[in-house]
């Protein structure tokens, strides 16, 4: 799905659910399928060009490839994708580029190890994300530390690092400090040396972990902090300021701003178009809401239909699905 939204590899969606229903039908090795093109049923012209020249991009390539080739082979010499970010004034193609360039770098120095190069780079790649360290996918390349940019980091991520200007939004009293829930089993890790409760142990702790992370977001400037707080919420209540900002005394200077732009709507308050050609029905209805997976599955196009908004329980999102299905 995600090669079928490609410029160089665009592709429908009727084609798209084509070639799966082929890949169901039969058995067939990694990228062998490509060649197929002229037996696959129910796949329009466009769709067999697209993936002849998908098998042309990919031609050569195998599982014992290395990542760094493959990637640097489709993205310059056999596509334009390359090209076409980098001659491109729209501001997220240049997004696009720069995140590709540091992902090249990520991927062009790996360490040794066992399996197949490919496989093993994107096992790393899932590790890294899982446990939070990908600081190396992150990191900018040496030759673009130049560019008139900004970064956009978490504090973790900016340990370490210098900057002449930084801004720090959402110092606000529910976000730094922030206080998360106590564990549900504090007696397993509970220092007996420690004066107080556990739970005490475990808050104080938290504060001087919060008070660290505050420290290291303002460390990080050289020659201009500049700190944002909102002073209300969007219901119109008041949004106290964190405390951690009384402790910088007279040299803070305050000012209040009112935004000159409108914020745009959030995602989860857009409405989403259900366009269906004909009158909308369904068949097998004792399978269809038999099925656990496809129940769970309409929890989340029942909550759309309802017109969106703060997310209902899903019983209630199974309901109304149900009610609606049946005028």
């Amino acid at each position: 799905m995600r090669i079928a939204c490609w410029p160089d590899f665009v592709t429908s969606f009727a084609d798209v659910a084509a070639v799966f229903d082929h890949l169901r039908a039969a058995g067939h090795a990694p990228a062998s399928w490509l060649r197929d093109g002229e037996t696959i049923p129910g796949l329009s012209d466009g769709g067999r060009r697209t993936l002849a020249g998908l098998a042309a991009a990919l031609d050569g390539f195998d599982q014992t490839a290395s990542p760094w080739t493959v990637l640097a082979t489709l993205l310059l010499d056999r596509t334009r994708i390359a090209a076409r970010l980098g001659t491109s004034a729209d501001l997220a193609d240049r997004t696009r580029g720069i995140a590709i360039w540091q992902f090249l770098n990520f991927v062009r120095v790996q360490p040794p190890g066992r399996g197949l190069p490919i496989t093993r780079l994107l096992d790393r790649v899932r590790r890294l994300v899982r446990l939070g360290d990908d600081r190396d996918l992150r990191q900018l390349p040496a030759a673009a530390q130049h560019l008139d940019a900004v970064r956009l980091m978490t504090i973790h991520g900016a340990k370490g690092l210098e900057f002449g200007g930084v801004h720090i939004p959402g110092l606000n009293s529910d976000t730094i400090p922030r206080t998360p829930p106590a564990p549900p089993c504090p007696a397993r890790w509970h220092d007996r040396s420690a004066e107080g409760s556990a739970i005490e142990t475990f808050r104080d702790g938290q504060a001087e972990e919060q008070e660290c992370l505050f420290y290291v977001a303002q460390s990080r400037a050289r020659d201009r902090l500049i700190l944002y707080a909102p002073t209300e919420k969007s219901n119109g209540h008041n949004r106290p300021l964190s405390p951690f900002l009384d402790r910088l005394g007279a040299t803070l200077t305050r000012h209040s701003v009112v935004p000159a732009r409108p914020l745009p709507v959030a995602a989860e308050a857009r409405g989403v178009d259900l366009v269906v050609d004909g009158r909308l029905s369904f068949g097998a209805r004792r399978s269809l809401f038999m099925n656990p997976a496809r129940v769970a599955s309409f929890t989340l196009m029942s909550y759309r239909l309802a017109g969106g908004g703060p997310r209902p329980p899903s019983c209630t999102c199974t309901r109304r699905f149900v009610r609606w299905s049946r005028r």
